[in-house]
C-alpha cells in the first residue's frame, strides 16, 4: 500500500519554503575555507545523514 505524502499544510508552508529554497539555491563547492567547524556542528550533520532515506532502507553509506 502507498502511503501518500504530507501536504505542504501538514508540513507548514514556512518549513516547506526554507526547504525548497536550500535545495534550489544550493550549489558545488570547489574551494572551502580553512574556518574551522565546530565539532557538535559535525555531529548534528552525521545523525542527519543516519537519518537519511535510501532506496529500499539499504542505507549503504558508513562514515569514519
Amino acid at each position: 500500500m502507498k502511503v501518500p505524502a504530507p501536504s505542504a499544510a501538514a508540513i507548514g508552508f514556512d518549513a516547506l519554503r526554507e526547504a525548497t529554497d536550500l535545495m534550489a539555491g544550493r550549489r558545488s563547492i570547489r574551494r572551502y575555507r580553512p574556518d574551522p567547524v565546530a565539532p557538535a556542528l559535525i555531529d548534528e550533520l552525521l545523525r542527519a545523514a543516519i537519518d537519511a532515506p535510501s532506496a529500499h532502507n539499504r542505507q549503504p553509506w558508513r562514515f569514519v
